[in-house]
């Protein structure tokens, strides 16, 4: 599909638009793409059952704390 340009099929067109509507914000630096640590994922705050240890530094780097 990357070689291609375009997808090979109909079942691939969600794959297609997610794909390169990212690609077109990457390359006209709309979006920024920046390795991030599994441990440093501020979002699994807001999405996931978290406790004790890790939710209070999640919590800390979300409220700018850390």
């Amino acid at each position: 599909m990357i070689q291609s340009g375009r997808s090979n099929s109909e079942k691939s067109r969600h794959i297609y638009i997610r794909f390169y509507f990212v690609c077109d914000r990457v390359k006209y630096g709309e979006v920024i793409m920046k390795y991030m640590n599994t441990k440093e994922m501020i979002a699994d705050l807001l999405t996931k059952p978290i406790q004790g240890a890790k939710f209070r530094y999640l919590r800390e780097l979300l409220m700018g704390e850390l």
